[in-house]
């Protein structure tokens, strides 16, 4: 092609794009009785149909009825989901409505609004009826009251025989035998004769000591001193630290008797006396007799 033709082409060109350019903008300037221009829109940039250049109307909505987010005009989008992820029913994708329970009634993980499981039980493991799946409520007992070692709640098993294998009369006995301890204390005392009366209390704490432990633990310890069996109680925590110091000033009384030069007075064997009582009734609780 000559450097003529090139020259002839380029100048025809050059013309051409303004040409378009205006014709263009006269096309969308210009506008019919209607309303609308050469490129179908009105004033306001809508189309007869009421869509934008961008294919939304008025609202925000396009052809299909969805706005540029994807959801509908009743706010679902095309998976039927809306703003919150909700269906129209109210839950999730994974079937949870806006409290965090499906339509079976359970949370995500598996507890009802009663905190009841589908197998009905709570997250401590207890049914309604406030038992395991073994039938032990929460504190370990089954329906008949026993625990998952066989004994009920005063230690007993089913032949009435706690772990020592004594039962409930052999208590009763050891509990008479206090009583006696402390009714001849008591009447030595009101006598001023303080060191007898020292001694049966003793005897009566000894006898109520090896019992509770007895009860407790089994057989084992009965020919402990009264110091040992009272160390065993606090370690074990058989009795509160208050009840365990008055049973220690108590045998520290009576241990005084050792003692030519020991010399008591009334408050203080009257104070050993009532400790002796105090124990003779929490074997009496603890052994139910």
């Amino acid at each position: 092609m000559s450097k003529l033709s090139k020259t002839v082409i380029g100048i025809m060109v050059g013309v051409t794009v303004p040409v378009v350019g205006a014709l263009g903008l006269a096309k969308r300037l210009t506008y019919d009785e209607e309303g609308y221009n050469g490129f179908g829109y009105n004033r306001e940039g809508y189309d007869r149909e009421g869509y934008d250049r961008k294919g939304f109307d008025k609202e925000g909505f396009n052809r299909s009825g969805f706005d540029k987010h994807g959801f509908g005009r009743d706010g679902y989008n095309s998976n039927g989901y809306n703003r919150s992820g909700f269906d129209r029913e109210g839950f999730d994708k994974k079937g949870f409505d806006q409290t965090g329970f499906n339509k079976s009634g359970f949370d995500r993980h598996g507890y009802d609004k009663e905190g009841y499981n589908s197998s009905g039980y709570n997250r401590r493991g207890f049914n309604r009826e406030g038992r395991d799946i073994r039938g032990f409520d929460v504190q370990g007992f089954d329906v008949d009251g026993f625990n998952r070692s066989g004994y009920d709640h005063f230690g007993y098993d089913r032949k009435g025989n706690d772990i020592g294998g004594h039962s409930r009369n052999y208590y009763k006995t050891k509990v008479s035998e206090m009583q006696e301890n402390s009714q001849s204390a008591h009447k030595q005392m009101k006598s001023g004769e303080f060191a007898y009366a020292l001694r049966d209390i003793r005897v009566g704490l000894e006898k109520g000591i090896k019992a509770v432990l007895a009860h407790t633990y089994g057989n084992g310890c009965e020919g402990n001193t009264l110091n040992q069996n009272l160390e065993i109680c606090s370690y074990q925590r058989i009795f509160d630290q208050e009840f365990i110091s008055k049973l220690h000033e108590a045998k520290n009384h009576c241990n005084d008797l050792a003692h030519e030069d020991c010399d008591k007075e009334y408050n203080q064997v009257h104070f050993c006396y009532k400790v002796l009582e105090e124990l003779t009734a929490a074997l009496m609780k603890m052994t139910n007799v």
